[in-house]
């Protein structure tokens, strides 16, 4: 995983937590769900970044298997003597 991928956990976590926290008004337990939210983000960034490395390793194994089955061109050069 490079450091672009991870922009594929992190962004769906911070989007879920701002909305989160936007959409909450219970004053009754503000701590628990805060903790919530939190949890909520985590599992979603965590499913979303996952779904994201599971596509590209099926995208790079299905360009590596078309790669192997085409057939190969013979480059051998013909020399025609005169």
């Amino acid at each position: 995983m490079s450091n672009l991928d991870i922009r594929y956990y992190i962004i769906p976590m911070i989007v879920v937590f701002i909305l989160g926290v936007a959409g909450t008004n219970g004053i009754t337990f503000p701590v628990l769900d805060f903790l919530t939210i939190g949890l909520v983000a985590c599992v979603a960034g965590g499913i979303i970044g996952s779904l994201h490395q599971l596509f590209c390793f099926v995208v790079h194994f299905a360009t590596d298997d078309k790669k192997k089955r085409t057939p190969k061109k013979d480059l051998k050069t013909q020399y025609h003597e005169i």
